[in-house]
């Protein structure tokens, strides 16, 4: 399964309505707040968690349920666990020249 979960683009500027993720160091914004599910995504100049390609590229993400064989299949730029309850694995993985947010749904 990949279900369309949304396209972010990252802006320089801090939007006024953006959360603060502590994991990341970063601030986003609410993506189902939007019609279109667009997130943008604010990384402060000293956050070194994050690689560049988040910074200057938009990513399309995906809610999956075959995590591990989409995440061999690109270069991956970070991977980690999420303290989500319904999501167990995000990966940012580039393929085909394209930026990827994978993001592994927890079975119900």
């Amino acid at each position: 399964m990949h279900e369309y979960s949304h396209y972010c683009v990252p802006v320089k500027e801090k939007p006024e309505n953006a959360s603060y993720v502590p994991l990341l160091d970063c601030f986003v914004t609410d993506c189902a707040e939007h019609p279109m599910n667009f997130e943008y995504l604010y990384i402060p100049e000293e956050n070194t968690k994050l690689p560049k390609e988040l910074r200057t590229e938009p990513h399309l993400a995906f809610n999956v349920d075959n995590y591990d064989e989409l995440v061999s299949e690109g270069r991956v730029l970070i991977e980690f666990i999420c303290p989500y309850d319904d999501i167990s694995r995000v990966a940012f993985v580039e393929y085909q020249q394209v930026i990827i947010e994978i993001k592994e749904i927890q079975p119900e």
